[in-house]
């Protein structure tokens, strides 16, 4: 499908099972519940489309975006949706999520505008994406990741709301392992990072999570929050400039942090719980507490 404009349905567009579709400069606007709906596809693209103002607020999740399983948004769907490809689109003030995704794999969201949405900018359920060089402004919360190595990197967040967080790691449906979110620019919002914790008991929090390179900047509380079920993740290369609360808040011992800087932040540059792994070369400076880092050697 190309260059077409739909208006004021209940879902602009609908692909369930399909394989090889393109929408490419499609515009959407003022749907009901979903501009665009992908179940069960594979190697679907699109490309320089504009998904905007879904307008239902109070009959359950609304995205601008939705790629899910046969079946719909449930846990035991059918089949998953692999090979989708959502570059150079917009998806602004929708009633819900911008893009929302639940079991895809292999696929790519790269080089998108996400902005004003009601809820979360790209809320991805998935395994081996990438979700690359993609603007979220004024979204509830910015990228929230479920899943099993997927890489989040050279996105600019900003302008989050006040309780939300910009980038989070967060284990729901399926585990969360392996991740990656490397040279992300993060500013505003609750936290600017956040490696959660187990959301269900006895499920586990995430594992493996690298975190490298990123820059944060006036995070309401915490630049990067580590929760205390969060096992084995690596923060190296990270800078927390002017946050709230701490620069790094560090909660499980299995933490490894290298060549961090914390700058200027409210409370500590970098408090982490004793035992944590400090593989060395971390900076904390002009912080408000005095001590500048718990349990860890800053310079």
């Amino acid at each position: 499908m190309k260059d077409g404009s739909i208006r004021q349905f209940g879902t602009a567009f609908d692909a369930f099972g399909s394989r090889q579709i393109r929408l490419l400069d499609v515009a959407t606007s003022g749907n009901q519940r979903f501009g665009i709906t992908l179940s069960a596809d594979d190697r679907i693209l699109v490309r320089n489309c504009s998904v905007n103002h879904t307008t239902d607020r109070g009959r359950g999740p609304s995205f601008g975006l939705l790629v899910t399983q046969g079946g719909g948004p449930v846990i035991g769907g059918l089949h998953s949706s692999h090979h989708v490809r959502i570059v150079n689109s917009s998806f602004r003030d929708n009633a819900g999520d911008g893009i929302g995704s639940f079991h895809t794999t292999d696929s790519v969201i790269e080089g998108n505008l996400v902005s004003g949405n009601g809820a979360t900018g790209i809320a991805w359920g998935g395994n081996r994406s990438r979700l690359m060089r993609n603007r979220i402004i004024r979204d509830e919360n910015g990228i929230v990741v479920d899943g099993t190595r997927n890489v989040i990197a050279r996105n600019r967040v900003s302008h989050i709301r006040r309780d939300g967080v910009g980038v989070e790691i967060s284990p729901g449906v399926s585990a969360a392992r392996g991740n990656l979110l490397a040279g992300n620019v993060v500013a505003g919002g609750a936290t600017s990072i956040r490696i959660n914790g187990e959301l269900e008991p006895g499920r586990g929090g995430p594992v493996d999570t690298v975190v490298r390179g990123n820059r944060l900047l006036r995070a309401n509380r915490d630049g990067v929050f580590v929760a205390l079920t969060a096992k084995h993740t690596l923060l190296r290369h990270n800078s927390a400039r002017h946050s709230q609360g701490d620069g790094f808040d560090v909660n499980d011992r299995s933490t490894k942090l290298s060549r961090n800087r914390a700058v200027r932040n409210h409370d500590l540059g970098i408090e982490a719980v004793r035992g944590v792994n400090d593989g060395g070369g971390n900076i904390a400076r002009r912080n408000g507490d005095p001590r500048q880092c718990t349990h860890i050697v800053c310079r």
